[in-house]
This record gives C-alpha cells, sequence and structure tokens, in this order.
C-alpha cells in the first residue's frame, strides 16, 4: 500500500471517529440543555415559564462550546468567519420566524418593534453588532482570528450590552465609522472609498439621534482610534485624492453632528452625579447581577475591562520602549481624559464644554471600560516583546488590589466576604494578563475572560432571562435652558 493510501484510510478513520464524538457530544449537549431549563424553572423566579427561545440558545452555547473544546476542530472560526455575513442573514431570518411564532404579536407590530427580543429589528441589531465588532476588534489586533472572536464575544455578550440592549446603538456606529474610515484609507478601488466615506458620514449624523448620551461618551474613543489610523496609515495620504477624501470625510462626520445636535435639542438635562471611582469597578461583580436582586441593576452593568491595568500598562510600555504610541497614546489620553471627569475633579464649566455634564456616571464608565478592552486586546495582539518580572508583577497586583479595597462600594454588595472575593478575582485576573506574552498564561486569562463575560451576559440576555425591560428611575437633574 502506497503512501496515499496509508494516509487517506487515516483520513477517514479519523473522520469516523469525530462524527461519532459529534452525535455524542450533540447527545450530551440536548441532555445539558434540557437539564439546565428544568432547574432554571423550578428554581428561579425569573424562568417561571418553559422557553424554547432559552433552550435553543442554551443548547447552541454548549454544542458549540462542546464542538470548539472537546472535538478540538481547528478549522472551526475559520468557517463561521469566512461565512460570517452568510451566516448571519440565515439567522436573522431564522430568529425572527422562531421569534414571531413564541409571541402574540401581529405581523406588523412584530416586524416593528425594537423593545421585544427576537424581533426582525432586534435580530438585525444583535448580527450587526456581531459583525461590526469582529470587524473593529479584526483592525485593532492585527487580523489575529481568535484574539478578534474573544473580543468579540467579551464585547456583544457583556452584561452592559444584554442588559441594556436598546440603549447600545452608539457602540455599533462608533466601531462601524472606525470601520469604514479605515476603509477609506486603505482600500484602493476609488468607488469604495467615496460609498464608505459617505456612509461613515451618515453614520455619524445618525448616531447622534439614538442614545446621545453614551453616543458622547464612545465619541472620544472614535476620535482617539482615528487619529491612531491616520498615523498608522499615514503613507496612504501621498496620494492626493485619499488625502482630500479623509479631510473632508473627517470635517464633515465631526461638524454636521454637532450642529445636528446644537439645533435640534433645545434644552440640555444636566445630571448631579457622585465621584465614579468605585463604578469603575462594577465589572468585577457582573457575574452575579443574574443571581441577585439588585436594584437598578443597569447601572452595575458594564464591560470586563480590567480596568485599570490596561491602562497601567501601557502607559509603563510606553515609558520603557515608547512602541506602538499612535495607538496606545490617544486611546490613554481619551482614557484618561473621561477618568479624571468621571471623578469629578473638573469645573463644572470645562464639563459642560466637553458634553460630559450631560452623561450619567454609568455612561461615562461604559467609555471607559470599552477603550480599556481595546488597549487588553491591542497588546494582546500586537505586543509580543515585554514582560513584566515576577517581583515587579506581585507589587503591581497588590497596589491595584489595594485601591479596589478602599474605593467605595456599592450597597449590594457591601459584605466583605464579596469585598475580598472581588479583590482575589481583580489580583487573579491581573496577574494572569501582565504576563500576556506567555502564551500559557495567555489563554488561561482569555478562559476566564470568556467564562466570566458569558455568565454575567447570556443570563441577562432578554432571550434567556425573559424579563421586562427594566425601568429606569428618575434621576435628580438640573435644567438650563
Amino acid at each position: 500500500m502506497d503512501k496515499e493510501a496509508v494516509v487517506e484510510e487515516k483520513v477517514q478513520k479519523k473522520n469516523k471517529e469525530n462524527n461519532k464524538t459529534v452525535k455524542k457530544m450533540l447527545i450530551a449537549n440536548t441532555i445539558i440543555a434540557l437539564a439546565f431549563e428544568i432547574i432554571m424553572v423550578f428554581v428561579k423566579k425569573t424562568y417561571s415559564s418553559f422557553s424554547v427561545a432559552r433552550l435553543i440558545t442554551v443548547y447552541g452555547m454548549f454544542s458549540f462550546a462542546g464542538l470548539h473544546y472537546a472535538l478540538g476542530i481547528p478549522n472551526l472560526y475559520n468557517k463561521i468567519v469566512k461565512k460570517r455575513f452568510v451566516i448571519s442573514g440565515i439567522m436573522v431570518i431564522i430568529s425572527t420566524i422562531m421569534g414571531f411564532f413564541l409571541n402574540n404579536m401581529g405581523l406588523i407590530e412584530w416586524l416593528k418593534t425594537t423593545d421585544v427580543s427576537l424581533t426582525l429589528v432586534w435580530n438585525i441589531k444583535f448580527y450587526s453588532m456581531l459583525l461590526v465588532t469582529y470587524e473593529m476588534f479584526s483592525i485593532i489586533t492585527n487580523r489575529k482570528q481568535g484574539l478578534s472572536v474573544i473580543g468579540t464575544i467579551v464585547l456583544v455578550f457583556s452584561t452592559l450590552v444584554q442588559l441594556d440592549f436598546n440603549k447600545i446603538t452608539p457602540i455599533i456606529f462608533m466601531q462601524l465609522i472606525v470601520v469604514l474610515f479605515e476603509k477609506v484609507m486603505t482600500i484602493e478601488h476609488k468607488k469604495i472609498k467615496v460609498l464608505s466615506a459617505v456612509l461613515m458620514i451618515i453614520t455619524a449624523c445618525v448616531s447622534i439621534f439614538v442614545s446621545v448620551e453614551y453616543t458622547i461618551a464612545f465619541a472620544y474613543i472614535a476620535i482617539a482610534l482615528v487619529i491612531w489610523l491616520l498615523i498608522k496609515n499615514r503613507s496612504v495620504l501621498k496620494n492626493r485624492f485619499t488625502l482630500v477624501l479623509c479631510i473632508l470625510t473627517l470635517v464633515l462626520a465631526l461638524v454636521i453632528p454637532i450642529v445636528l445636535k446644537q439645533a435640534l435639542i433645545e434644552r440640555y438635562i444636566y445630571y448631579i452625579d457622585y465621584s465614579g471611582l468605585s463604578e469603575l469597578f462594577y465589572y468585577l461583580n457582573n457575574y452575579l447581577l443574574p443571581y441577585r436582586e439588585v436594584e437598578n441593576a443597569f447601572r452595575y452593568a458594564g464591560i470586563y475591562s480590567l480596568f485599570p491595568v490596561p491602562f497601567l500598562i501601557a502607559l509603563i510600555y510606553l515609558y520603557k520602549k515608547g512602541d506602538h504610541a499612535s495607538f496606545l497614546l490617544p486611546v490613554s489620553i481619551a482614557i484618561l481624559i473621561q477618568v479624571l471627569f468621571c471623578l469629578n475633579v473638573i469645573p463644572g464649566d470645562i464639563k459642560k464644554a466637553f458634553g460630559f455634564m450631560e452623561l450619567q456616571m454609568y455612561q461615562l464608565v461604559a467609555g471607559i471600560s470599552l477603550a480599556n478592552l481595546y488597549l487588553m486586546f491591542y497588546l494582546m495582539g500586537n505586543v509580543t516583546d515585554f514582560k513584566f518580572e515576577t517581583k515587579y508583577a506581585i507589587r503591581f497586583s497588590l497596589i491595584v488590589m489595594c485601591i479596589l479595597v478602599f474605593v467605595a462600594r456599592p450597597e449590594s454588595f457591601a459584605s466583605m466576604k464579596y469585598l475580598y472575593f472581588f479583590a482575589a478575582e481583580l489580583c487573579t485576573m491581573m496577574f494572569l494578563f501582565i504576563y500576556w506574552t506567555d502564551k500559557k498564561y495567555k489563554n488561561v486569562f482569555l478562559v476566564f475572560l470568556v467564562l466570566l463575560s458569558l455568565i454575567g451576559g447570556i443570563t441577562v440576555n432578554p432571550i434567556i432571562k425573559e424579563k421586562n425591560e427594566i425601568v429606569k428611575p428618575p434621576e435628580e437633574v438640573v435644567y438650563y435652558v
């Protein structure tokens, strides 16, 4: 028997083994999903009735995890990413049809509503966010597919996004603006350049009409990322057409939204808020939100950003190495500005000028957390020549942990056992992330990052938890005409 025949026989044998394993895993996942559903129905009040949508979601989650990790299929992500647009389109259709039959609503109302999960608008928004977020992390991580997928999961299934899904459209718009501007600079075809520029301007204008407070919080991140793209791709600006198009696009995308905001919003609402130091660490308790009765839970929802670790490490790396300043410096400046406003150490007139007095603290924290997440994945995707010595890593971890211990704690999590638990969690995750250049530490960190994000995010998803939208209480405000 020749070598080719031997190889072919081995491949066929392996495929048969994989097929058997797939069947076993699917059966096991079905059993696990059913068990999960039954337990939740009888144990949790929020799961009081059987839900096909919830069962399918949980089943899909277990199936995906089983197929990827248990089977070790190396090209699973490749296939999903390669066909992501087709898969998303199919899922929008299937989810919309399934959602219609699971809810007592008329067809027209079902197609138009945005407040119910699995409607047409909800599905388009969800899968659009998946696609745009993947493109965003792909740019940030220098086309590292694995990191881009993980970054997408951490952001899209964060508690911030899933708990207040109707308010996070500005995240989609902000990321889309950056993705489109990258196309304007890098794509050679002139028609596609112009189309990307027009779409970027339209996106910037539309963002003013959707959750303007979040738009302001994320706008500073978008500006920092645009500056990075300009520096990174400065060689293409030697082309006169590209230079003129970039300048025109940036001016219109910045000026028109500001003019629209000033013209269409007749009266500003200025919030009297408090120092947001403790709110910057709320991501540490997000995986507990689905399992505790917490009043105003939306104020605790966040992104697992590991603040302030990525920000501090970026500053240390800039000081010691000086590389990657085109990304690290503008994003770090955006974070620093927002942190200072968050701590209420900036005079009110300056806050008003920057638009931050129109934000509630949890909205400003969302911007800071998102920027830290970008820093985290940029470092993991681009920096390979940096490592803390163990003694410095321990000291660094202890210092940041002490910051957490001494900041004000939210009343719902004021118990000392939770405080020490959160401190230990932060210290562990921080220590793992510090060694991101070591593959084994990096992989362990990413596994925990995904798990902590999914536990807090998927379990508050409206498909899973079938709850009415959280009603936000009136805030203490001062009006200025």
